[in-house]
């Protein structure tokens, strides 16, 4: 007889400890009130009720279980197929290890001739060497193209620095040319002093380089002395220790000597081998201590060499010195000579061109002419500036006369003479004069009197002119005014109307009278 307790569910369903299902009917039976025949009506009942109702939990049941058995079946089916797929690659695999062993028992049982081997070796031989042979040719192709680049690099390097040089060989070239012209348009005595202030540089360069020179061997002899110095200091402490160290070593040594007969005795012999110990360690620091000895004294004699060394370069060097001071000395008097040969020089050509300026005057203009230049010339000699009022109105009144005897083009005259006025020429002139009076010419300050004069006759307007002049005569005195209209006249072609008025300005600063025989003088 089966046992109907319920072990466990599946899916909702009871089943038994032996895998049965369970079919469980719920109700209460019905009570019976009636009499016998009753009773017998209630069973039949009964029994109906229960009929219908385990027929139905048995469809229920019969649903249930099928549906289960048929997921069952699908899990089973799925299981199944995993398996056979496993068992299948577990199969390939195993063939696959037995086609690799049987191979391998195969090549054991049937090696291959050693002309196959020879041959698959020279096929694998050649391979690589193939392979090598593309690896090298690779690498070399590399290397060649790294060469070309840098030799290009190389090559445009070259090309800039031959260009660079070039430019630099013109520079110089246009440099050296320029000076040769330079140098051509001086004269001998003009050379003489720029060869002389070359020589007079190059040697106060050469002294300087000594001075300099001696300064850093004068720096390095007390360098080394106090190097020295320090040195024997420390080699007499050294002395103490290394004298201290011997006469302990000796010490110890008459010990030793002392204890040395019961050396061999077991029971006494331990002092003599505790003071040999001693000994030897003494005879060590003995050791060290005339080392540091010797290596000081070493020291102490190469530092001495060393100063002896440094003493000799100094004492060559002053000697040097001494000969360079008196190179500087030469060439200073050498130059001095040559700035006086250019002065002598320049101021023979300055009174030659002072000269040829009074004929050129006496030639033009006729010799009264020329001999008023000579006598304002003359008279601006530490001649101080007077009034510039009066020097205007008496250059007015002067002015208006003239005006009345030339015409308007001869007025002009001076204006297109020195609108194209040749500041070269003019430079020229007025170093010469500024040399014959023994003045300093001053080129840049004729700009403004051109320009001055310029602008007065346009506008009618002298007095910023006489301001100018005046403001030059003081801080040059009157020569320089003489200077500058004696270049103007013998720069520019003026006209005798232009002669007349430049030397009116001059005539009312230096000497107002002279005007009354300006004109009569030029032949107005």
């Amino acid at each position: 007889m089966s046992d109907n307790t319920i072990a466990y569910y599946e899916d909702g369903v009871p089943y038994s400890a032996d895998g049965k299902v369970l079919i469980i009917i719920d109700g209460k039976m019905p009570v019976d009130t009636g009499g016998t025949g009753g009773g017998g009506g209630g069973k039949a009942g009964v029994t109906s009720e229960s009929s219908a109702a385990i027929h139905a939990t048995a469809k229920w049941s019969k649903a249930q279980l099928q549906k289960s058995l048929e997921e069952k079946a699908a899990r089973e089916r799925e299981t199944a197929a995993a398996m056979a797929a496993a068992k299948a690659k577990r199969d390939a695999l195993t063939q696959h290890l037995k086609d690799i062993v049987n191979d391998v028992l195969y090549h054991n049982a049937h090696p291959p001739a050693v002309i196959d081997l020879a041959h698959a070796n020279n096929m694998a031989m050649q391979a690589e060497a193939q392979r090598l042979g593309r690896a090298k040719a690779e690498e070399k192709a590399r290397k060649e193209a790294e060469a070309a680049e840098k030799s290009l690099q190389e090559a445009e390097r070259q090309r800039e620095e031959a260009a660079r040089q070039r430019a630099e060989a013109e520079r110089q070239l246009k440099q050296a040319e320029a000076e040769e012209k330079r140098l051509a348009a001086l004269s001998e005595e003009a050379r003489a002093v720029e060869i002389a202030q070359k020589n007079l540089a190059a040697a106060q360069s050469e002294l300087s380089k000594m001075d300099g020179e001696i300064m850093s061997l004068n720096v390095r002899l007390s360098t080394s002395i106090h190097a020295r110095d320090a040195e024997m200091n420390s080699l007499s402490g050294k002395r103490n220790e290394l004298a201290q160290a011997s006469a302990k070593y000796k010490e110890l040594d008459e010990l030793v000597k002392k204890l040395e007969p019961r050396a061999n005795d077991p029971l006494q012999n331990r002092p003599f081998f505790d003071a040999a110990s001693r000994r030897a360690r003494a005879g060590d620091t003995l050791a060290e201590k005339q080392k540091e000895v010797t290596a000081s004294e070493t020291r102490i004699n190469e530092l001495n060499t060393e100063i002896n060394q440094v003493q000799g370069a100094i004492s060559q060097a002053n000697n040097n010195r001494n000969l360079n001071v008196q190179q500087v000395t030469e060439t200073e008097n050498a130059l001095k000579v040559a700035i006086d040969n250019l002065s002598s020089s320049q101021m023979k050509n300055a009174v030659d061109a002072t000269v040829s300026f009074y004929q050129t005057l006496t030639e033009k203009y006729g010799e009264k002419y020329s001999l008023i230049a000579q006598e304002l010339a003359e008279k601006s000699k530490g001649k101080k500036i007077g009034n510039v009022d009066e020097a205007l109105a008496a250059f007015e009144k002067y002015k208006d006369v003239l005006d009345r005897k030339f015409s308007k083009a001869d007025r002009d005259a001076i204006v297109n003479a020195l609108k194209s006025f040749n500041y070269d020429d003019w430079a020229k002139h007025l170093d010469q004069f500024a040399k014959y009076l023994k003045i300093t010419g001053h080129v840049s300050f004729g700009y403004d009197v051109v320009s001055d004069v310029l602008k007065a006759r346009e506008t009618g307007d002298w007095k910023p002119l006489f301001i100018t002049l005046e403001q030059k005569a003081l801080d040059t005195g009157m020569s320089y005014l003489v200077v500058l209209m004696f270049s103007l006249i013998a720069g520019t072609t003026l006209g005798i109307f232009g002669v007349a008025i430049i030397t009116a300005i001059l005539c009312s600063f230096v000497d107002k009278y002279i005007l009354n025989a300006l004109n009569d003088a030029l032949g107005i």
